[in-house]
């Protein structure tokens, strides 16, 4: 149980240092402290299945606590947003690989190679 917590903390705390290293590239993005709260707790709003995969949810999140943490207003939710479209792509990239090797493996047969016979005892 303790690895699989490390295990999840990690995964956490990788989200968290993308989202971070994302909002450098706009510039209305909050000091990276405030990003850096603002992601850990919009990756456990968007974890309560009130929309299919927290769509919207943790971006209000994110929006509202850069706005209330920052001081600040802006477009605070396009940070999120443009993380979750990134994150997406990723995953997409490799649903296709998989898709590819795993249809290659299908056309494997159960039969045994021409000329073989197996037998037992």
């Amino acid at each position: 149980m303790l690895v699989c917590a490390f295990v999840s903390a990690l995964a956490s705390a990788s989200v968290v240092a993308g989202i971070v290293v994302l909002s450098t590239g706009f510039r209305f993005a909050p000091e990276l402290i405030v990003t850096a709260l603002a992601s850990a707790l919009d990756n456990i709003s968007s974890a309560i299945p009130l929309t299919p995969g927290g769509i919207g949810i943790g971006e209000m999140t994110f929006a509202k606590v850069c706005e209330e943490l920052g001081a600040a207003t802006g477009p605070f939710a396009t940070i999120y947003l443009s993380f979750r479209i990134i994150m997406a792509a990723v995953s997409f990239s490799g649903l296709f690989a998989w898709l590819s090797f795993s249809s290659g493996r299908h056309a494997v047969t159960d039969r045994a190679p021409a000329g073989r016979v197996l037998t037992i005892g």
